[in-house]
């Protein structure tokens, strides 16, 4: 997998995890606001992602440590949204499938997305990720907010 294949695959992530968010904002009326917020933020990383040119660095790289964590995370992000489809998921565990699919975000954007390349703003890579990690924080919140987390 090169970098264009793997932004491609990236905007897709963030494509599901807005659907997720989407069909969990309709699901579950409690935490709709959280939801719907989140479901706004993955649409605008889809497009701060489809604004990347890769450096010449990275242009040519060959990604597929990182193509086998994009490829799990497409999976599971197909997996949870299934589950929500399908099944009788409840707040909790709504909220904890959002989370692991952050973090798995996370951890593949994270390693990967710093300096590959270039936006209008080169910050922006980096936001995505601080972005993601902050979308787990707001998920563990509102676990704690309906009594299924407590603090450490």
């Amino acid at each position: 997998m090169n970098v264009p294949e793997w932004i491609a695959g990236c905007m897709e992530v963030e494509r599901k995890m807005s659907q997720l968010y989407g069909l969990l904002a309709d699901k579950f009326t409690a935490e709709k606001v959280l939801f719907e917020q989140l479901q706004k933020e993955e649409m605008n990383h889809i497009q701060t992602l489809s604004l990347v040119e890769p450096t010449e660095d990275y242009e040519s790289k060959n990604l597929s440590r990182e193509a086998r964590l994009l490829l799990r995370t497409l999976d599971a992000a197909d997996t949870a949204i299934r589950k929500v489809q399908f099944s009788a998921l409840d707040l909790e565990e709504a909220l904890n499938t959002a989370l692991s699919l952050e973090e798995g975000v996370v951890e593949n954007f994270a390693t990967t997305l710093p300096g590959m390349g270039n936006t209008a703003d080169a910050g922006d890579l980096r936001l995505l990720s601080d972005e993601s990690s902050g979308h787990a924080d707001m998920l563990r919140a509102a676990l704690i907010r309906n009594g299924y987390l407590h603090h450490s």
